[in-house]
């Protein structure tokens, strides 16, 4: 039987799994203890306060893919954007090879006797680290997990505990003087600010009618 997977991919400045009403939490035992889920009865209930959260830009709504897929049939769903790295072949020459960089979801799902869904899922996060090597190569960073849920036919899985890191330059000074040629430096200060952002992933599967044979 067809199934409707739609996801949505939610990022805050949270350093902890973030709370939401009507959640059921279960830690992930193995590897991935650092990462969470939950499991919602009602996806417009965490809508409304994913929405008051975005609205007092306590977070971002990145995006809400909707995928197709089959009885246990990988469906993956990429939010981000592939960039050329090079890298060396099997005979030593140096190649162009695009690596995606983003958001990734592998969703594989199983229907059970008694109608729920058990869902295998694959989250990765993965970004461009601002550290160089020596050889003036590029470093990624990347955050993966494995993990089982078992949902009725239009309950929401949340994963969260995937955290970004992201390190900024701060430039702060007195106004105009702070951008004057050579005396500049006097009246201006620079500081790195971490900032950690954690992402949730939203994952709603519904049972769809099999298509008729015409």
């Amino acid at each position: 039987m067809p199934k409707h997977c739609a996801g949505s991919a939610f990022s805050g400045t949270s350093g902890r799994t973030s709370r939401l009403a009507g959640e059921v939490n279960t830690p992930i035992p193995g590897p991935a203890a650092q990462v969470e889920y939950g499991i919602f009865k009602n996806w417009g209930s965490i809508e409304v306060q994913l929405t008051a959260l975005e609205q007092n830009r306590k977070a971002n709504i990145i995006s809400n893919p909707r995928v197709v897929t089959v009885d246990n049939r990988e469906a993956k769903i990429v939010v981000g954007q592939k960039i050329p790295l090079i890298v060396q072949d099997v005979a030593g020459n140096a190649v162009s090879q695009l690596q995606t960089i983003g958001i990734q979801l592998k969703c594989t799902p199983h229907l059970t006797a008694d109608k729920k869904i058990v869902l295998d899922l694959h989250p990765e996060v993965s970004d461009l680290s601002t550290q160089s090597t020596v050889q003036g190569g590029v470093i990624i960073n990347t955050s993966e997990a494995d993990t089982r849920v078992m949902v009725d036919d239009g309950q929401t899985a949340v994963i969260g505990g995937l955290i970004r890191t992201n390190d900024s330059k701060v430039r702060k000074g007195i106004p105009l003087l702070k951008d004057l040629p050579l005396l500049g430096f006097l009246f201006r200060s620079e500081n790195m600010v971490r900032q950690n952002r954690e992402l949730l992933i939203f994952v709603t599967p519904r049972l769809m009618p099999t298509l008729a044979s015409n």
